[in-house]
């Protein structure tokens, strides 16, 4: 395993002299060569915790161990760990291949090797060509290649990094998201990546961590964390999804099950630990949400009437009011001239597929 969190408290003085737990007996563990991402809004603890491994600050309890190693007495500059932070903190009277090459010059290497590896590393990162210019001549991407490069020139066992694509304009954050990820897999080094957006964790991770308020939520990898998400924060979290509050009732066939509306009947099937009257918090994704023009055979239906319809480019987003105060989000992919299939005020038809309907633990 190359990193293991064991039950990690953080707390910071705060004001009236009452401390702030920032991380609250938060246990994981990363394996070698993965890129894990903890996710989660800001203040969550993610951050923070990333700090703890990098050796920036000390835990107030628990452990970390790297590779089996205790860490706590390593001070940051003993750990085969490295960090690119947010703001590449490239040193602006340098070159590039000065910048690439500072760690190796700190650790006592000869010139000849500090240049052969800055050489290797910028090659990595398909920035040698601009060896010679200073910082303030290359674009955000550019910056961000060379901070990569800087923090792999030692070689170091993980490579921590603290939201590193989010001061990237969209599309070049979506390309970087691809290329760090091709990083990660040639130079086989572990990496924690920390993002508070959603997408890019997907995108990316072998497996992520969801945080919140100074918790592990749920540990996974992506299609794990968005199919099955644990509890209502990760399903909200991640995506847009419908939430409901349902009492389980007996259907004919003798499965649980629950109503919407009052006429969507949804089969939850045989559940293991659940009753008949029992209330459950019950998530379905919107794109599991399907909407007919006219009446459909197939599984459970309903009929509701368009609220509100979006047009997002790749599909449209619809409120379909079920009634009795009951609204479900659908999205429907445009294909096409199939787009906006629906207007707001048309009468539809929908069914929901019963395996993907997921219940929430409380």
């Amino acid at each position: 395993m190359a990193v293991e969190v064991q039950g990690v408290i953080k707390r910071f003085p705060g004001e009236a002299g009452r401390d702030v737990t920032a991380l609250d007996r938060v246990s994981l563990s990363v394996q070698d060569n993965e890129l894990f991402t903890l996710l989660g809004p800001s203040g969550c603890g993610k951050t923070t915790l990333l700090r703890l491994i990098a050796g920036f600050e000390r835990p107030t309890e628990g452990q970390i161990l790297l590779f089996g190693e205790h860490l706590e007495a390593l001070p940051p500059y003993l750990r085969p760990v490295n960090t690119v932070f947010q703001h590449y903190a490239l040193f602006p009277h340098m070159t590039v291949v000065e910048n690439v090459a500072f760690a190796l010059k700190m650790l006592g290497r000869n010139k000849a090797e500090q240049r052969r590896v800055a050489d290797e590393m910028l090659a990595l990162v398909q920035m040698e060509a601009f060896a010679e210019r200073k910082p303030d001549q290359l674009s955000g991407g550019q910056q961000q290649r060379v901070a990569l490069a800087r923090a792999l020139a030692p070689q170091p066992k993980v490579l921590l990094l603290d939201e590193p694509l989010s001061a990237l304009d969209l599309k070049l954050r979506q390309a970087m998201r691809g290329e760090l990820k091709k990083l990660q897999r040639k130079t086989g080094i572990t990496f924690i990546f920390v993002t508070h957006d959603q997408e890019e964790a997907l995108a990316m991770s072998d497996r992520i961590a969801v945080m919140s308020e100074g918790r592990v939520q749920q540990v996974g990898a992506p299609q794990q964390i968005y199919e099955r998400p644990v509890n209502h924060f990760v399903a909200d979290f991640i995506g847009d999804t419908n939430v409901f509050r349902v009492a389980l009732e007996r259907l004919s066939d003798g499965s649980l099950g629950c109503r919407l509306g009052g006429s969507l009947e949804l089969s939850l099937g045989v559940l293991d630990g659940y009753e008949a009257g029992q209330e459950v918090t019950l998530a379905v994704r919107p794109e599991n949400v399907q909407l007919f023009a006219g009446p459909n055979e197939e599984g459970h239906q309903t009929t509701g009437r368009i609220e509100e319809a979006v047009y997002l480019g790749t599909d449209t987003s619809y409120i379909v009011d079920l009634g009795q105060g009951a609204q479900v989000l659908a999205r429907d992919q445009n294909v096409g001239s199939e787009y906006n299939r629906f207007a707001v005020g048309d009468e539809v038809s929908l069914t929901i597929a019963p395996n993907t309907l997921r219940i929430l633990e409380d």
